[in-house]
């Protein structure tokens, strides 16, 4: 198939990688910042300011608000009592995993420059959280190595340093036991500003034209050269993991991009959720949504056009149309693929489904869970009901309410085929949904570490709907717990903001919204109650930022970016 005329033009005149507009590449990785999030506690506020002050031409390297409060949530709800934090730097995101490991947990947290260190031990000492986190100031790599056998493996891992590294601190990590079982490796910046997917997105025109992509050989700078470099190392370390069989990957396309790594369960039930990473024959069309499929297929004469890498007939023109499909099929070719035992229910579930990768992303947060029992509102053909069922284990417990009883009848006919349904309680009938959930027992020996709201509830439910729907749910939550909703573009998605005002009440709501990693357009709300530390300092800013005014480390300098 010949390649558009315009489309070549527009790939061929691209500028260098590090500065091209290619395909909106870049608006579409930052399209998160756009979403909405509860606002940062003081203390990381007077954080992010003294980092400019201090470290002007570095200050970007900081952790977004919505980043860390997407790693202080899933710590919590994992309650993850041992953190390894590579890349310290001033500290943002250190001070968002200390808050969330508790008094009798610990953050060992890694950073090359002392001064950075330092603004972090002043702020950590500020937000009363120093004795939770053991500071090592030196060469991350050889801290790690030298770390004794006896050191006990960490809940979660966040890599935010020398990206060249991130394979070998990966394979440290992993050779040296350094994770637990059902613990979680997350690596920022791995998308590396857009850049990522533009190398693919080149590299596969060239491979489909057979004209090289004369971007990457063309004359650079020096500065050039070295954010190729840092491209290059951040697409290495995907593939890498993509293609590691002891490890699944899921990618968040939020802000730089962001890897989760989790250990590949073991024994008979490796096949039944651990594929390896590929392409399903109609995973192109799977999950985008409908308005970019539509406006896909026009652009392409309403025919179905095969993927990068499908098992349709080679030398098809991928079917990119959107910057959308693009981040599709780079995730489809790095991210672990869809088992074959889920397939069958998504099939049978129709049109809004989720997608395998959200499907993956319940997955891992199912394993972390500690008391394994999550509640699904919305379970259609049971699509999620199998990730769910499938993490939790033996132990575990999955209740999920369907007031469809055919749907419900085809979840439980699913679980049953994959071996699943003593893991499962199906509540289905055909009373109004809200009035269901609210009949729905909330005692303390009830409660859940993990609630999800499944899109097609939110899609149908108005606003007023939505909020109910979210308080109720709220009540089942254990005091860690999270509320997931997965909700359509031009859906509202933050009905309990609204309760977020009180922030220093027991039942205040942190949210952050993310990209689905589907990469569809979608998004993925997380709510969780306020922690006791957020709580406890969310009155205390004018006096954390008189203390800061007399904080004075050296004279503001440069700050060479990583």
């Amino acid at each position: 198939m010949a390649l558009g005329p315009s489309l070549v033009l527009l790939l061929r005149a691209a500028r260098p990688a590090c500065t091209s507009p290619l395909f909106g590449l870049r608006a579409l990785v930052s399209h998160s910042s756009q979403l909405s999030c509860a606002g940062e506690p003081p203390p990381l506020t007077a954080l992010r300011q003294q980092t400019g002050e201090i470290f002007p031409s570095g200050a970007h390297m900081m952790s977004g608000a919505r980043q860390g409060r997407l790693l202080h949530m899933l710590a919590r709800m994992a309650g993850a009592r041992r953190i390894l934090e590579i890349g310290t730097f001033t500290g943002y995101a250190t001070v968002w995993l200390a808050a969330a490991v508790g008094e009798a947990g610990t953050v060992v947290s890694l950073e090359r420059d002392p001064r950075a260190a330092e603004v972090c031990r002043r702020h950590l000492q500020l937000s009363g959280l120093d004795t939770r986190v053991r500071l090592e100031v030196g060469d991350a790599l050889e801290t790690i190595i030298s770390l004794p056998p006896s050191e006990p493996p960490f809940d979660l891992v966040f890599i935010d340093a020398d990206k060249k590294r991130y394979i070998t601190y990966y394979e440290e990590l992993l050779g040296r036991s350094l994770l637990s079982s059902d613990g979680l490796i997350i690596a920022d910046n791995i998308l590396w500003k857009g850049q990522v997917l533009e190398k693919y997105a080149l590299d596969t025109l060239g491979q489909r034209s057979g004209e090289p992509n004369n971007a990457a050989t063309k004359a650079q700078s020096s500065r050039e050269r070295r954010l190729t470099a840092l491209r290059d190392a951040m697409d290495g370390f995907n593939r890498h993991v993509g293609s590691d069989a002891r490890t699944v990957q899921l990618i968040v396309p939020l802000r730089d991009g962001l890897s989760f790594a989790q250990k590949a369960l073991g024994g008979d039930q490796v096949s039944a959720v651990v594929p390896t990473p590929a392409l399903v024959e109609d995973s192109h069309d799977h999950g985008i949504s409908s308005s970019v499929k539509t406006r896909r297929d026009e652009l392409h004469g309403g025919g179905k056009v095969e993927g990068v890498g499908s098992s349709g007939a080679g030398g098809h023109w991928p079917g990119w149309s959107t910057s959308v499909d693009i981040l599709q099929s780079y995730l489809n070719a790095v991210c672990n693929g869809e088992p074959s035992a889920m397939r069958s229910a998504r099939i049978d579930s129709g049109a809004n489904i989720n997608g395998h990768r959200y499907g993956w992303l319940l997955h891992m947060l199912g394993r972390m869970t500690p008391t394994r029992r999550v509640l699904e509102v919305g379970s259609q053909s049971g699509y999620t009901t199998m990730w769910l069922a499938s993490a939790v284990g033996e132990t575990g417990r999955i209740v999920t309410i369907e007031q469809d009883v055919q749907a419900a009848e085809l979840c439980t006919a699913h679980l049953k085929a994959a071996g699943l349904e003593a893991r499962v309680q199906v509540v289905s009938g055909s009373g109004a949904l809200l009035e269901t959930i609210e009949s729905f027992p909330a005692d303390s020996a009830a409660k859940y570490d993990l609630v999800v709201l499944n899109g097609k509830v939110f899609d149908e439910c108005s606003l007023s709907e939505m909020y109910v729907l979210g308080c109720a749910a709220s009540r089942w939550l254990n005091e860690d717990g999270l509320l997931l909703a997965r909700v359509a573009p031009g859906v509202r998605p933050l009905p309990l903001i609204g309760r977020a005002g009180d922030v220093d009440s027991d039942m205040a709501i942190g949210a952050v919204v993310i990209p689905s990693p589907d990469g569809d357009g979608c998004s993925i709300v997380i709510y969780g109650r306020r922690s006791t530390w957020e709580r406890a300092v969310a009155n205390k800013a004018p006096t954390i930022c008189q203390t800061l005014s007399l904080i004075h480390i050296s004279e503001p300098t440069r700050r060479t970016p990583i």
